[in-house]
């Protein structure tokens, strides 16, 4: 009971401000805790519920010092305990969350070397990304948020451990039938995992073009009045595009223009403010265009009304190769 209240002090110590957070950091208390867990030192749902929540609480906010050691430890025991109780949601929702930290690259930025091994252990774990995905399929609000988290920082590792994961089967749909949740951080999870996916090589992309009702869900949620899910969404379309340009796919290409993808132009026309995404979007359209020039109309017909992101020469020949980014301070028209 005393090492129970002590655990329980230091989760509230952990969770008051960040000198505290940093004076909990700079012990040992996250590798006790996770070699008494190990040793079975909490037999009941009751009595591990608070050593999770504890750790939970000084690994929040980032920039911790996690070594491999106490990392392996903590994934570990926090994967056995999710297949022990995997009928509690709360619980699973609050372990889900905690192994999101320790996969999360942050929390090695003091030792970046030793995340990519992190990853390679978080997916090699028994059955860690199977019984997420079936915790995310079961529909339970609980879970999605930090069930899609955990998938998502894994997935940020190198290509090959990214496709370790996302050509499971069906991993690409379920993510994309969590575009449809009701929680709002949930479906900005999912559109983030899929720009990541979007992101990789042709093969990875492929997945996503697979998928005709993602891509659906993707334009229904960029109509959606959520700034930040549009712009995820946004970065999703222009990584397809992009890729589609790099490595040439006509088909697939003009099929997936059909989706009218290109209304990213009006969104970014729009919302001019994030000059990263704006700048994407220009660079992305500026490659495309010089390629497939026989898709200009529909990028001018995407932004009528606003400020263009590009405009062409008055005097076009032949060279689509002249398609400028819009400066509006140096343009004439």
């Amino acid at each position: 009971r005393l090492r129970d209240q002590c655990i329980w002090g230091v989760g509230n110590i952990a969770a008051d401000c960040y000198t505290c957070k940093e004076a909990v950091r700079r012990t040992s208390v996250l590798d006790t805790m996770a070699k008494l867990m190990k040793q079975g030192a909490f037999p009941t749902l009751e009595s591990i519920k608070c050593p999770i929540w504890c750790a939970l609480n000084i690994l929040r906010g980032a920039n911790v010092f996690l070594s491999p050691v106490t990392a392996r430890l903590l994934l570990s025991v926090l994967s056995k305990t999710m297949r022990r109780y995997e009928g509690s949601n709360m619980h699973v929702s609050d372990v889900l969350l905690t192994l999101s930290l320790i996969a999360d690259d942050r929390n090695f930025s003091q030792n970046p070397l030793a995340w990519p091994g992190q990853i390679d252990a978080m997916i090699g774990e028994p059955d860690l990304v199977k019984l997420t995905m079936e915790a995310i399929a079961a529909s339970v609000a609980a879970v999605f948020s930090p069930g899609l988290r955990l998938l998502g920082n894994i997935i940020t590792g190198t290509d090959e451990q990214t496709e370790r994961v996302i050509m499971r089967d069906g991993f690409v749909k379920l993510i994309g039938s969590c575009l449809a949740c009701p929680n709002r951080q949930s479906r900005r999870e999912a559109a983030w995992i899929l720009s990541n996916i979007a992101a990789g090589p042709p093969d990875h992309v492929d997945l996503i073009l697979k998928e005709g009702e993602v891509i659906g869900q993707l334009m229904h949620r960029l109509r959606n009045n959520d700034d930040r899910l549009q712009k995820e969404v946004c970065y999703v379309f222009a990584n397809v595009l992009q890729s589609l340009n790099l490595h040439p796919r006509p088909a697939l290409l003009t099929e997936f223009l059909g989706y009218g993808v290109l209304a990213i132009v009006e969104f970014a026309t729009r919302n001019g403010s994030d000059v990263r995404l704006v700048n994407k979007i220009r660079e992305v359209l500026s490659a495309l265009l010089v390629t497939h020039p026989e898709f200009w109309c529909a990028v001018e017909k995407a932004s009528a009304g606003h400020t263009p992101l590009l405009v062409a020469p008055k005097r076009r020949t032949v060279a689509p190769a002249d398609y400028v980014i819009y400066d509006e301070d140096a343009m004439e028209i």
